[in-house]
Formats: structure tokens, C-alpha cells, sequence
């Protein structure tokens, strides 16, 4: 049978070589379960603020500066539910497309978003839509006359009504956080000065470390590094 952390390495692989711009983020954790020949992704979206809101800019002569037209909100807001229906759809076809050796029959997409909370300042991570695709149904549609949104819709996606107030939703499927491959975080980065030969530490030691140094770096646009 299939090898699950093989097909989730590959699955990640894949996805890695997206070309995207810098505003949106490479961020996901893939499980693939063997007895279902399911692989369930939960997937990094950008907030609404990652994305460009300048539609121009001017050079006005006479003052020496440059002015911005920015995007009208209304089409901001269409633009965001546009981008997400597509990263969603876009990602559903690249892993049906890249499973050459047929180990997929389906996958449960998880579109999460991280954001502040404009009541509490605190950083919150929601599910803002999610969707369960049959890969035998998905590569029967033309993906070059679909609108993304209804083809979400078609698959009986749940999301929000309004993805830019980033409402959030029960995911269809969920990873198993308790997965036995992960192990507890421990801090060793405070214990790390001049004085630590760095090729010289305990490999688990090391591992650590660098799984706390892609965290500090990260966590502010919503990585989280196990």
C-alpha cells in the first residue's frame, strides 16, 4: 500500500512548486490517510490585508510627488473571494493532476486564514471554507470554463457568505493533530550564546532549535512549524 508520510512529502513537493505572488502564503499540513485513500490539506490563505489595494499611481509634476488611486472597496471585497475560490480550486487540480500513481480517491480541503481580531487585538486563526473533492468526479470538469466559486459551490463547499468579514466554518474533515510523528515543542534556543559550537549539538537539540528559530520568524504571517 501507499506510505503515508511519502505521499504527504510528495503532495508537498508538488504544491511547493506553485508559482504564486509574494502575497500569498506557501503554508500547509497534509495528511494522507491510507485505509480511505483520503488526503486531507489544510490550507494557509492570505488575510484580505496581504493582497495590493493600489489600483495607479501619478507622478504630479508641479509638486514633486506621487499619488495613489487605491481599489474600490466594493471590488476589493470580490477580489478576495475571486483569489480564495481560486487558490482553493487551483490546489484541488494540482494534487489530482501530480497523483501518477493513483493513491487518491479524494481530498478534504481546509482553507484557513489568520488574522487580527479587530475587537481584541489578538491574532485568531479561522476555517473560512472548506470542501470535500471526489477526485473520479473533479477531473471530468473543464477547468478552463469554470468559475471557481461555483465549482466550489458545486462540490457542496461550506463557506461564509461574506469571505472578507472571514466568518468562520466547521471544517468537513479534520487533521489528527495527536498524529505520533509530531513531538513536543521544547525551547532551546534561550541556552544557545557565542559560546555553543552549533556542529557539535545533540541532533534532537538541533532540531528543535531550528524548528523555534522558523517559528520566531514566521508566526506573525500564520506559520506554524511542528
Amino acid at each position: 500500500g501507499a506510505d503515508p508520510p511519502a505521499i504527504e512529502e510528495y503532495c508537498d513537493l508538488v504544491l511547493n512548486r506553485s508559482q504564486y505572488p509574494d502575497s500569498i502564503p506557501q503554508d500547509r499540513q497534509l495528511s494522507y490517510q491510507a485505509d480511505s485513500r483520503l488526503l486531507i490539506i489544510d490550507h494557509v490563505l492570505p488575510a484580505a490585508a496581504a493582497l495590493p489595494t493600489v489600483e495607479s499611481c501619478r507622478f504630479i509634476k508641479s509638486r514633486a510627488e506621487i499619488t495613489e488611486k487605491q481599489i474600490p472597496v466594493s471590488r476589493q471585497k470580490k477580489r478576495y473571494e475571486s483569489v480564495l475560490y481560486q487558490l482553493c480550486i487551483r490546489t484541488l487540480h494540482e494534487l489530482f493532476e501530480a497523483d501518477v500513481i493513483d493513491a487518491i480517491d479524494a481530498v478534504a480541503y481546509n482553507g484557513l486564514v489568520t488574522s487580527t481580531n479587530p475587537a481584541t487585538g489578538n491574532r485568531e486563526e479561522k476555517v473560512v471554507l472548506s470542501v470535500f473533492a471526489d477526485k473520479a468526479e473533479f477531473i471530468g470538469f473543464d477547468l478552463s470554463k469554470i468559475d471557481p466559486k461555483a465549482t466550489f459551490k458545486h462540490l457542496t463547499g461550506i463557506s461564509g457568505a461574506s469571505l472578507i468579514d472571514l466568518p468562520a466554518v466547521k471544517p468537513l474533515v479534520v487533521i489528527d493533530k495527536s498524529d505520533s510523528r509530531f513531538v513536543a515543542d521544547r525551547e532551546t534556543l534561550g541556552a544557545v550564546d557565542e559560546s555553543v559550537n552549533l556542529a557539535s549539538m545533540d541532533w534532537e537539540d538541533f532540531e528543535h532549535l531550528v524548528r523555534e528559530l522558523f517559528q520566531k520568524e514566521f508566526e506573525t504571517s500564520g506559520g506554524e512549524f511542528k
